[in-house]
């Protein structure tokens, strides 16, 4: 078979990625580039004139080998729009002009489109005009409009509120307790909700990224190292600490150890201290077969091939949010859930509390302050807003109280009684044994909550109202008072649905 140059480059050779251990060659359908991206390239060979497939070919395996993998997969998706919507034989300026009024008005596309041309050009491959590099040097892209959904306190892309917030972590801890998910899934939840970094940086995580730091006698400091990934890096070229509770860092030495029983399992062997550090905090159970079977046991060490992939991560907060049916007190729909959000909630967080541009940018992986301050726009004008829908007027009902009604005289010999601040009855808990809240106002929230048809529920909510008001009136923080805010409605929630099973009950005696 007749063998190809490319720019001097033969089009059998392998090339390695920007992600170490991952290669791929010019003909090779698709580019395998890192753990969790693949470019297909027969997608723009299906539609790329051919006297240009060899400037394509040439120029993607330059950005690949340079630029991160989600990079090149967003200019090569872009760059099939542009083939497709101009079907240009050689690429001049007429060509970008009417691909600019078109599809290339997002400023996202246009840019991913000028990187890979004007590389393309500065390497001397054929099929770029003079016309076309001076055009896109001229051109100026605006930055899309960064920190919109956070200005705006967008409902369903913004950041969350607290209640949200709240509403979030305790389906996640409920999740695990009905066994819906396990402790590894719980901490990737947790983990993201907490430090608001991007799935990709959760997953590339190893076991000797949990560290605990002494300070002083009985003192300590809980401690994760993230890699980053934003800055041009490889993987894990460069790490940024993150400062976590002694409750998450327990949770995730348990990951910890099911990571390294699972490895030691698959390699039926002991492990040295330098493959303990590296292996992935997620695994991928499958991979570590794949690896076994193929005898390259180095790979899991040494590389992401090992790790689970990030998508896993998506799937889990989705899955979080739609089994336990997380509403939104906002919208009274389900919670919009991704790791964006939880970024931004992050930053707003950190505003609210005084946090400068220059820390909010430390929290957030930033290099730069460049947009941290649409957080500190953030302000306390905002989080003062009080919610309509709380209290008495409340109108919409966002499914925060978790358990079942019961009637009074069908209590179970397993359960506990659970009284109101004044001694009365309000109902049983079928499962809290161990439980240490400082009942009933934490119970009302709880899945194992049982609370009695005829209990004076309404007594706890106006005397959770005024306790809200006077909170308000001594501290003058409308954020400090909303903390009972979740807690109010869910009494609500059920001295409502009280009153309906009254009602139900009247009507069968008539």
């Amino acid at each position: 078979m007749l063998k190809v140059n490319i720019n001097g480059d033969d089009i059998e050779s392998t090339y390695e990625a920007k992600t170490k251990g991952y290669y791929f060659s010019l003909n090779d359908e698709t580019w395998k580039l890192s753990r969790n991206v693949a470019i297909n390239i027969n997608l723009v060979k299906e539609v790329i004139n051919p006297e240009l497939l060899e400037g394509y070919l040439s120029t993607l395996k330059y950005l690949s080998c340079e630029l991160s993998t989600s990079s090149v997969k967003l200019i090569n998706n872009n760059f099939k729009r542009f083939i497709v919507n101009v079907k240009p034989r050689r690429i001049d300026e007429f060509s970008l002009v009417r691909f600019r009024g078109a599809d290339g008005k997002d400023n996202n596309i246009m840019s991913s489109v000028r990187i890979l041309i004007k590389k393309w050009y500065e390497l001397g491959s054929s099929g770029i005009d003079q016309d076309a590099y001076d055009f896109l040097c001229k051109l100026i892209i605006t930055d899309n409009k960064k920190g919109e959904v956070v200005r705006r306190r967008d409902q369903v892309k913004g950041p969350f509120t607290d209640i949200e917030l709240q509403s979030f972590l305790e389906a996640c801890y409920r999740a695990y307790d009905k066994r819906k998910i396990d402790i590894t899934q719980l901490a990737m939840a947790l983990l993201i909700s907490a430090t608001g970094r991007r799935p990709l940086q959760i997953s590339q995580m190893k076991v000797s990224d949990i560290k605990e730091i002494k300070l002083y006698d009985n003192s300590y400091s809980y401690v994760i190292s993230i890699p980053r990934i934003k800055q041009g890096l490889g993987f894990r070229e460069a790490c940024r600490n993150y400062q976590v509770t002694k409750d998450l860092y327990d949770l995730l030495l348990k990951q910890c150890d099911l990571s390294i029983e699972k490895v030691r399992i698959a390699f039926n062997r002991e492990l040295t201290n330098k493959e303990f550090e590296n292996i992935p905090l997620f695994l991928s159970s499958k991979k570590i077969k794949d690896i076994k079977i193929n005898n390259e046991l180095r790979e899991l060490f040494v590389s992401d091939k090992a790790h689970e992939y990030s998508l896993k991560i998506n799937k889990v907060l989705s899955f979080i949010t739609e089994s336990e049916n997380v509403i939104s007190e906002r919208t009274n729909e389900r919670l919009n859930v991704n790791s964006r959000r939880f970024r931004y909630t992050v930053g707003t967080r950190a505003a609210r509390e005084g946090a400068s541009e220059l820390v909010i940018a430390e929290l957030l992986d930033h290099s730069t302050t460049q947009y941290t301050g649409v957080y500190v726009e953030f302000n306390a004008d905002h989080v003062a807003r009080i919610d309509q829908a709380v209290g008495n007027h409340m109108k919409k009902y966002a499914g925060f109280f978790q358990g079942k009604i019961q009637d009074n005289s069908s209590i179970k010999e397993n359960e506990l009684l659970v009284r109101d601040l004044s001694g009365e009855v309000t109902g049983a808990c079928d499962g809290c044994k161990s439980c240490r809240a400082n009942v009933p106002i934490p119970c009302y929230t709880c899945h194992h909550f049982r609370p009695f048809v005829d209990a004076p529920h309404i007594e706890l909510r106006d005397h959770l109202l005024k306790q809200r008001e006077r909170v308000m009136t001594i501290t003058n923080d409308a954020t400090i008072s909303k903390t009972l805010d979740r807690t109010i409605m869910a009494v609500e929630e059920v001295v409502r649905k009280c009153k309906d099973l009254k009602l139900q009950r009247s009507n069968r005696h008539e």
